[in-house]
């Protein structure tokens, strides 16, 4: 949101240096303007988990995601809030009138920038997702092979796209299995010979 609202006013305000943008960009989130658009998104995302069903509040996949940020009104919401924030901001004579009716005149560009903001990073997950699969499936290879130096290549390269993706079901799922059977391995000397009941329970998640 915050790049979103820096490339928005950046488009509606050319003359404006960086540094103005994001003076002005501050005072249209003060006065819990930016707590209002985090409540904002936060409703949307439920309302839209609602509609689409999703009653376990947790996501197994990447369409469950785009449905329910289409579904939820999510720009509208942010964008009602947003309309408080430049009323505010000008009010208060934080930001001038004349700016404050540029901003507003523009709203549709900078919402435009935050939809395209939201679609550039649910591209960006399913790249991470599409990643963290390929790394998984290359880990299992690896220990099927008891190649303990790939498994640990292809472990190290899993947590890094963790850290990026949203926490989907499934896939933490599968990530959290190979991370108990890598540690066992590991903690276990690089020993592969694991009995039934460890490899249970490094199953369990």
């Amino acid at each position: 949101m915050n790049n979103a609202l820096n490339i928005g006013l950046k488009a509606v305000l050319p003359d404006f240096v960086e540094d103005q943008i994001i003076d002005v960009k501050d005072a249209i989130l003060q006065d819990g303007v930016k707590a209002g658009i985090k409540e904002a998104i936060d409703s949307s995302i439920d309302l839209g988990k609602s509609i689409t069903g999703i009653f376990t509040g947790k996501f197994d996949n990447m369409n469950q995601i785009n449905n329910v940020v289409k579904k939820g009104g999510l720009i509208d919401a942010v964008n009602s809030v947003l309309g408080k924030g430049i009323d505010l901001a000008v009010d208060k004579g934080i930001v001038n009138k004349s700016v404050g009716k540029i901003i507003e005149s523009g709203k549709k560009t900078i919402l435009k920038n935050v939809s395209n903001s939201i679609e550039n990073t649910l591209e960006k997950q399913v790249t991470s997702i599409e990643k963290l699969d390929k790394y998984c499936e290359n880990w299992k290879e690896a220990y099927n092979n008891q190649d303990l130096s790939n498994m640990d290549k292809y472990y190290k390269n899993m947590n890094k796209e963790l850290e990026k993706i949203v926490p989907l079901e499934t896939t933490l799922n599968k990530a959290r299995e190979i991370e108990n059977l890598h540690n066992l391995i590991k903690n276990n000397g690089g020993n592969f010979n694991i009995s039934k009941e460890e490899l249970a329970l490094a199953q369990i998640l």
